[in-house]
């Protein structure tokens, strides 16, 4: 293939980044109960004080970015699959269109049981116009990709207005739901009122624009072996890209609009995601780095399976533990999950070349 493609087999690195976003996502999602708003008010003074400090703490951290790094990679995914097959003499095009419905099923699969699951569906239906760009050259993906993380839909919404927040209309109708405790009535909603509201969010929030952004230079980062690069080159740009985050943070006090906070997520994200690779070439003997490795190798099974057992803990339906603990007891909960769900993946890839919700995608991929 042209552009400058590097033919290259799985990257640890990819996974161990892959393994850091679910596991961010699962935190982040933990604080705020998966949606659900309800929170303990008869706590402690200093309890209650410090799930603000940590909730702000994991927000400032995560919140838009974790999100970013997972896009990036879902790109890049997409590039390495494709290259794959085109070595084979196959092309994707039809195929991946395929593949991205079967992702909308898995995305309603997540829906029902967390109110703001409907990530793979977006995903999904962001994916299927990136896929005509499969055959472009690198400068006209760095140009599209560059168009859409300009955010230009969501400056002429800030100068002219065009869009409301009619999504938290649906927000409100999925919280009414949720306080009822009926399980059916949850999943209704949820596929329904739910999956709309989010769906508005990323349209009137920017999260379009970025997201098929970020396809876009994920595919980049596949063409450019940028996963695969020396540990001075992630030096540097952790180094530039947080000077960047530093002067976008400082602006955000005196222009606190939607696209300059996305601007300032996206530097935020950069600067993590060179921070990573940058230790992980430094240090990937540790053993730690296989534990995060493997939790990313099973990305589907962890992302959908967090909304399960979570939802569960969490919400009315289930143990209700949305309504007894806050952040800091939440976390707890979070970080148990995440353990588990490590000792899964890790148990599971012994035995297994992937994870069981992976498998059947790939299987029903080429039915």
């Amino acid at each position: 293939m042209d552009n400058g493609v590097i033919k290259i087999k799985r990257i640890n690195a990819v996974d161990v980044l892959r393994g850091f976003a679910i596991s961010a996502i699962l935190f982040i999602h933990s604080s705020n109960h998966f949606l659900y708003s309800s929170m303990p008010q008869n706590s402690p003074d200093w309890l209650l004080q410090l799930d603000e400090v940590l909730k702000s703490f994991l927000y400032f951290l995560f919140e838009g970015k974790a999100y970013s790094v997972f896009a990036l990679l879902f790109g890049f995914t997409y590039a390495l699959q494709l290259d794959k097959r085109m070595a084979k003499g196959l092309d994707m095009k039809y195929r991946m269109i395929w593949r991205m419905f079967l992702l909308v099923f898995f995305g309603f699969l997540n829906a029902a049981f967390f109110a703001g699951g409907d990530s793979l569906i977006f995903y999904a239906l962001c994916m299927i116009p990136v896929i005509f760009l499969r055959h472009v050259k690198n400068k006209v993906l760095f140009g599209v990709g560059l168009f859409f993380l300009a955010q230009p839909f969501e400056w002429l919404n800030y100068a002219f207005h065009l869009f409301g927040d009619s999504y938290g209309v649906f927000y409100e109708n999925v919280g009414n739901i949720l306080k009822s405790g009926d399980f059916v009535e949850t999943v209704k909603m949820n596929v329904t009122g739910g999956v709309k509201g989010c769906l508005l969010w990323a349209l009137q929030t920017g999260r379009l624009s970025q997201t098929l952004g970020l396809f876009c230079f994920g595919m980049l980062a596949y063409r450019t072996g940028y996963f695969i690069k020396n540990i001075s080159f992630y030096k540097q740009l952790t180094f530039y890209f947080l000077m960047l985050f530093v002067l976008l943070y400082t602006i955000l006090f005196v222009v606190d609009n939607i696209p300059v906070r996305l601007y300032y997520n996206l530097s935020f994200s950069a600067f993590i995601i060179n921070l990573l690779l940058f230790i992980y070439y430094k240090s990937f003997n540790i053993s730690f780095w296989k534990y995060i490795m493997v939790y990313g190798r099973v990305s589907l099974t962890n992302f959908i399976g967090q909304s399960v057992i979570c939802s569960f803990l969490f919400y009315p339906w289930g143990l209700h533990l949305g309504g007894v603990a806050g952040t800091s007891i939440s976390m707890i909960f979070a970080f148990f999950v995440w353990i588990i769900q490590i000792y899964f993946s890790y148990v599971w890839l012994n035995c297994h070349k992937q994870g069981p919700l992976e498998y059947l995608w790939h299987k029903w991929t080429w039915i």
